[in-house]
């Protein structure tokens, strides 16, 4: 049996941002903490970490998916699906292009790799773009 509440939190709600980037990080939470009662809080402390490190833990834990394909007008497909891997050096040389294949290959595009956004349907625009978060 629980001892004493020793903390109570009610309707906790924190968000981030505003408008569109407005994340919503907890909203109406409520948590009662008793006395003699184990509570566990899985997850990583980025606290005292340096800006590399978390750009680091970022990179290699957070995939992105864009809602909004956020396909670069003047980069084709294969280069729109490259370039973020590139940018942050997580692929390179012929692993990237394996795996950029592969991607293009899953969503039925390798065959359009060299056209630009505006040479593709919105679907098949928002397929790159799927490939680019992965």
């Amino acid at each position: 049996m629980a001892g004493a509440v020793l903390a109570s939190l009610s309707g906790v709600t924190r968000i981030y941002g505003e408008g569109e980037a407005q994340v919503n990080a907890l909203s109406d939470v409520n948590l009662e903490l008793y006395s003699r009662e184990v509570v566990v809080i899985n997850g990583q402390n980025l606290l005292g970490q340096s800006p590399e490190k978390l750009a680091t833990i970022q990179r290699d834990n957070i995939a992105f998916v864009f809602q909004f394909y956020n396909l670069i007008p003047t980069l084709t497909a294969e280069e729109n699906v490259r370039v973020i891997p590139e940018l942050t050096h997580t692929s390179s040389g012929r692993e990237l292009t394996e795996r950029v294949t592969e991607s293009l290959t899953a969503v039925d595009l390798l065959e359009r790799s060299d056209h630009f956004p505006g040479q593709m349907s919105g679907g098949q625009q928002q397929r790159v773009g799927r490939c680019s978060g992965c």
